[in-house]
């Protein structure tokens, strides 16, 4: 339950402490005087958008702190998933500057936003006029007859396990994408695997630039050698034979220079001259300028430094390398397949689980239809509505989605002897609002706290004074708030409290108080006649209030 709303600098409110008790706590007051800011501001605590111009006074913040005492699954599951201190009491509490920037705050531990929201859903619930046409969404009225029928446990399973099913849909299109985006690139891979394997890269391929020398100079290397292998060692007055002339000279110097072995030096330099003029001749006698195999080499030589600068390569043993790595990366692919197989394989196991929930889920269901049907037909009666018809049609869907396999339609008709139709069709604001009561009444969740801001606006007499017993009925399992301007409704509360303008220091401020026997005597009175007080409205003030 609330425990308290302190709320500080927001607009008219300079100061303003609200606690309401347990049970049924009403909240009434003039038109303007600022009942509706109270509850404004209890939203921002709960996570709703903060402004700047919420705040009164722009040299002070705003604080908003509301205490709630209260413990379920749900909460301590959040207290637990999100590591917050879990207290007894519960305190959020909202910061908002003059530049609208805003903290908030579990337990004094800074918090976001939606992690406050996901707390509030658990520990409070806020209905207001528009919220009254949820109850026309089909996915709203599954979870009522969901939670009449006691499914509530299998809905949270079914709908946790549809979460997952969801997700391994995704992950599977993700690895379908990437599998996609896999072949494109395994093509692409394998085009130059096998522009790699056509061009059969070898080591020797690093001397393609020097062959395309040779072959390019081919008559000027002929030339130059035939000059040198005659010069050296074949034409007449060759080194090698004019060398030879001094054979014996170099011997008889030999005989008288011992040990100096100039005669074996001399003779391995003609051996030399002999050698290089044969390798001179062995390299160069056979060359012959061949078109063809110069523009074959130069071909080679430019596919190879294409391959070099499409792979980013500077040798040939680089570009050997790259061949290796595409090879391993092709085998990848088949990994991505199994893991493709695996995924859809995952995503027909959890099919079948959530089809057999769904089914349980509709069995329950169905079952459950009957008893509420009558129970929300004997509510409506309560609230002058007995001719009242209220159907609910279930029918089977083929596909699995968020709620179920089961899609939903509630019939309706006010009046008697009237065809029942969809309930958007033939409900008047009133009738509306009444149902929606009804519904809450039946499938409250008999903790935390119920607001409802107007929600009963279009009835009265009567009917208003009905609803009030059944917000009274409802404030025996949990607390309930109702903002109203229905003096019927006003007179069922446990608690009265009264809103208020005041003047102060030039400016109108908003005040709260708690109203006493006698106060809430002379409220409701003002309720049913307006400022100008009548002895007849006290005494129907007393009247409602089964007051003497």
């Amino acid at each position: 339950m609330l425990r308290s709303l302190d709320i500080q600098n927001f607009a008219l409110i300079d100061h303003l402490v609200f606690e309401p008790t347990k049970g049924f706590n009403v909240v009434t007051g003039e038109t303007g005087a600022g009942k509706t800011i109270i509850f404004d501001a209890l939203g921002l605590v709960l996570g709703k958008r903060a402004e700047s111009n919420h705040i009164l006074d722009s040299a002070r913040k705003c604080v908003i702190e509301a205490e709630f005492q209260i413990q379920n699954a749900a909460v301590k599951n959040f207290f637990k998933l999100y590591d917050f201190d879990e207290d007894e009491f519960i305190i959020l509490r909202r910061e908002i500057t003059s530049t609208g920037k805003s903290r908030s705050f579990i337990n004094d531990t800074p918090a976001s936003l939606l992690q406050v929201r996901t707390l509030a859903a658990s520990i409070i619930s806020i209905h207001n006029q528009n919220e009254t046409l949820e109850i026309f969404k089909s996915a709203n009225q599954l979870e009522i007859l969901d939670q009449w029928a006691g499914a509530k446990d299998l809905r949270e399973k079914y709908t946790n396990g549809f979460k997952q099913l969801v997700q391994l849909r995704l992950q599977l299109v993700q690895l379908m994408n990437t599998k996609e985006s896999k072949d494109k690139e395994h093509d692409y891979r394998q085009f130059l695997l096998k522009e790699l394997d056509e061009f059969e890269p070898v080591v020797s391929d690093e001397g393609l630039e020097e062959e395309i020398d040779v072959l390019s100079n081919a008559e000027i290397i002929k030339q130059l050698g035939f000059e040198l292998n005659n010069y050296f060692s074949l034409a007449e007055q060759s080194i090698v034979n004019q060398l030879s002339e001094h054979d014996k000279s170099i011997l008889k110097l030999d005989t008288f220079l011992p040990n100096k072995q100039l005669y074996q030096r001399y003779k391995q330099i003609i051996i030399e001259l002999e050698d290089l003029a044969k390798e001179i001749d062995r390299e160069t006698s056979g060359l012959d300028l061949d078109e063809e195999q110069l523009r074959s080499v130069e071909a080679r030589f430019s596919l190879l430094q294409d391959l070099f600068k499409k792979h980013q390569s500077k040798s040939v043993h680089e570009l050997m390398q790259t061949h290796s790595f595409l090879a391993d990366q092709q085998l990848t692919g088949v990994q991505l397949v199994e893991d493709i197989e695996k995924m859809r394989g995952l995503i027909v196991e959890k099919e079948g689980m959530l089809h057999r929930l769904a089914t349980q889920l509709s069995g329950l269901r169905k079952k459950a239809i009957p008893s509420l049907e009558k129970r929300i037909q004997e509510n409506l009666s309560e609230l002058e509505m007995p001719n009242a018809s209220f159907t609910i049609e279930l029918r089977p869907s083929i596909d699995l989605v968020e709620t179920g396999m089961d899609t939903i339609s509630i019939l309706f008709s006010a009046n008697k002897n009237r065809a029942a139709q969809a309930l958007s069709k033939v409900a008047s604001g009133g009738e509306t609002s009444r149902l929606a009561l009804v519904l809450k009444s039946i499938v409250n969740q008999k903790s935390g706290t119920l607001i409802f801001d107007e929600i009963d606006t279009g009835v009265s007499g009567k009917v208003a004074k009905k609803v009030g017993e059944l917000f009274n009925e409802m404030g025996q399992t949990q607390q309930v708030i109702s903002i109203t301007h229905s003096p019927q409704v006003a007179s069922s509360a446990d608690s009265h409290f009264y809103v208020y303008k005041q003047e102060e220091h030039n400016q109108t401020l908003t005040r709260l108080k708690v109203l006493d026997k006698h106060s809430q005597i002379e409220a409701i009175a003002e309720m049913l006649s307006g400022s100008n007080i009548s002895a007849t409205a006290i005494a129907n003030a007393k009247t409602l209030l089964n007051q003497d």
